[in-house]
């Protein structure tokens, strides 16, 4: 138990102190209330050696241990916020939050608005989805290096996006701003276009070609046999239009050929009619329908 010292003062009659600080083999507890308010008691068996300070009620307060006090709880600029409020300091992060280095997660890396990276955004082996928003690599590159890029509207980037097998619009364009689309592969589009607004489509490796599907209603194909005299053949499909460009040549040659032209052009197919009483066979393809 404490109790007050009587102490003289200099030109003063005895006047109530506390005694000195009271060693403890262990941390004071609620059940230690025999203690005068203010005592301060330390427990100096232990590393660190604590300081505890009486506040009455059973209520012991620590105010400080041997590697120094916590004065103060600092936050970091768009890294960790910190509010006090009545005594307690809460934590949390801000808004908009700049990581100093990496951010590394073994399973989701979520943000409510934009996940912004300087330099890139790298994806090991599974995937970076954006459900509603964008995924803009504005100096860097966005790599998935096993897994895949999924984003619900678009996939925006200032100078590349590489992928290692494919790259696929579902429904919307894939569109290269400022840079380039490359793929290490292949290149789908599912239900949109791929558009080059202000440049070529350009085939750089000697042989390569454009490979379109031939059927019913194609853009390119070869016709029936011309009959009749003149000769003349019309080819019925859907992918012709009034104003349309279509390419013609002799597949092979029959009866007695002449000059051919269109004769007919519509939605529904054109007609190619000859000079001569022929019965040839004509390759065609359609552009610009």
């Amino acid at each position: 138990m404490s109790k007050m010292f009587q102490v003289y003062g200099v030109g003063q009659a005895l006047f109530p102190v506390l005694p000195p600080p009271l060693p403890f083999q262990n941390a004071p507890t609620s059940n230690q209330t025999n203690y005068e308010i203010g005592q301060l008691v330390f427990t100096p068996p232990h590393s660190p050696t604590a300081f505890y300070l009486y506040g009455g009620g059973g209520n012991w307060i620590q105010i400080a241990d041997s590697d120094g006090p916590v004065e103060s709880v600092l936050g970091t600029t768009n890294q960790i916020t910190v509010t006090t409020s009545s005594g307690v300091a809460t934590v949390s992060l801000p808004s908009a939050i700049v990581a100093p280095g990496s951010l590394t997660t073994t399973t989701t890396l979520a943000a409510t608005t934009t996940i912004t990276a300087g330099t890139g955004l790298t994806v090991t082996t599974g995937n970076a989805v954006v459900s509603t928003g964008n995924i803009t690599a504005t100096l860097g590159n966005i790599a998935a290096t096993a897994g895949s890029v999924s984003a619900g509207t678009t996939v925006s980037a200032g100078t590349t996006v590489t992928a290692g097998t494919g790259i696929t619009s579902t429904t919307g364009n894939i569109v290269a701003t400022a840079g380039a689309v490359n793929a290490g592969t292949s290149m789908t589009a599912t239900l949109g276009n791929i558009t080059a607004t202000n440049g070529n489509v350009v085939l750089n490796t000697a042989g390569n070609k454009i490979v379109i599907a031939t059927g019913s209603n194609a853009s390119v194909g070869t016709s029936s046999a011309m009959s009749g005299t003149p000769g003349a053949v019309t080819v019925a499909t859907t992918a012709c239009s009034a104003t349309a460009k279509i390419f013609y040549s002799r597949a092979t040659t029959g009866g007695t050929p002449g000059q051919v032209s269109i004769t007919a052009q519509d939605g529904t197919g054109f007609t190619l009619t000859s000079t001569g009483n022929e019965t040839s066979t004509f390759n065609w393809w359609i552009i610009n329908a």
